[in-house]
């Protein structure tokens, strides 16, 4: 999810303006409007030589919905993307009760071709049961584990596990809050391959990540 922002109070937090979204049902519409915003994106990306894989984030309520993967769909038609190239985030909380219609949107998700993704995995209570049920292929472990990495040696046994069991799932393991070159290191010597965190790049702006491919293309291409 990205951030908002605001000529007085700068990026705002998706934690602080997403409440006010599901309170007024804005929840689809802000989610239209940013697919549409981060396609565009891709599309220059792709121009540029980069082909991106953009994420977005889920509700339970908006599983709910019907009509849900119907409107994603027309959007990816109308800009040209396919699902496999777009990543749906739902926290681990908020699969604790899944109903049909919900796994129903799930299944169409994943028939289109989008990835599916646990996020703040780790935070919530679901257990390996409904893991197994759900369609998913991605496990995103919350940032809590890697936070306390240096201080509390037990989180390093969790992070290992759950490289483990994306391993035996066939599922991808994303390891989020990655902040420091230490972290880091520590994650590549257990295996990790896909972070996310401001070690790698603060959040910014379409027209600030354009600029941020380029310099890193022109940077990998300079080395080679």
């Amino acid at each position: 999810m990205g951030r908002g922002e605001r000529p007085t109070r700068g990026i705002v937090s998706p934690a602080v303006f997403l409440p006010a979204l599901e309170r007024h049902g804005l929840l689809d519409e802000g989610l239209h409007l940013q697919m549409h915003q981060a396609l565009a994106v891709h599309e220059h990306a792709r121009c540029q030589g980069s082909l991106l894989n953009m994420a977005f984030n889920l509700s339970a309520s908006q599983l709910a919905n019907r009509e849900l993967a119907g409107n994603i769909k027309q959007i990816l038609q109308s800009h040209s993307v396919a699902g496999s190239h777009v990543t749906f985030e739902i926290t681990e909380s908020g699969l604790l009760e899944t109903p049909n219609v919900s796994l129903e949107s799930l299944v169409r998700l994943r028939m289109m071709g989008c990835r599916l993704s646990i996020d703040d995995f780790g935070a919530g209570f679901s257990s390996m049961q409904r893991l197994c049920q759900l369609p998913f292929n991605e496990i995103k472990l919350d940032a809590e584990f890697v936070r306390n990495l240096k201080h509390e040696p037990r989180c390093l046994a969790v992070i290992g596990s759950t490289l483990a069991l994306g391993e035996a799932l066939d599922m991808s393991v994303v390891i989020e809050g990655i902040e420091t070159a230490e972290q880091h290191r520590a994650l590549l010597a257990l295996g990790c391959t896909l972070g996310q965190g401001y070690w790698h790049a603060r959040p910014m702006s379409g027209s600030d990540l354009l600029g941020w491919l380029h310099h890193s293309a022109a940077a990998v291409g300079s080395r080679s």
